[in-house]
């Protein structure tokens, strides 16, 4: 948000944390917002949430106490190309909430979700990038092949 934003949100009350700005005078802000879970099971009375983490952006990592399945909703914004897996490495699936968030069916026993990030496009970006740089590399020596010595 921006840093005015910011302002007016506590204003309301709205107690939040800067994480991390940017801008030439650091008009837009990333906040975190402080007694607002990241994640919650929405299916059950009972919450199995024991920890969420982001490691890193794009990794959400959540700890869970052993129990029935439930729908997990994290407090991300889905977007193709989230992936997530228990701690037995079983791919678990990941849709959308009608609000927009990640929502996933946690099956009975899961004690850990690893959610990743990987943009649609990135593996084929990252080959054709490999590939533009042999192709340069190869027209790089055949120009000094080429070239006279003196």
């Amino acid at each position: 948000t921006t840093s005015e934003r910011a302002l007016e949100l506590a204003a309301l009350g709205l107690t939040a944390d800067p994480v991390a700005a940017w801008g030439p005078s650091g008009e837009t802000v990333l906040l975190r917002f402080r007694n607002v879970s990241d994640a919650e099971c929405i299916s059950m009375s009972v919450d199995r949430i024991r920890r969420v983490e982001r490691p890193r952006p794009g990794s959400i990592q959540i700890a869970l106490v052993s129990g029935p399945a439930c729908r997990l909703r994290v407090k991300e914004t889905y977007a193709p190309g989230w992936q997530a897996e228990n701690e037995r490495q079983k791919a678990v699936f990941v849709g959308s909430s009608p609000h927009g968030f990640l929502e996933l069916v946690v099956p009975e026993g899961t004690i850990q979700i690893n959610l990743r990030y990987t943009p649609r496009g990135w593996a084929a970006g990252c080959q054709l990038a490999l590939i533009g740089l042999v192709l340069a590399g190869g027209m790089w020596s055949r120009r000094l092949k080429e070239s006279p010595h003196t």
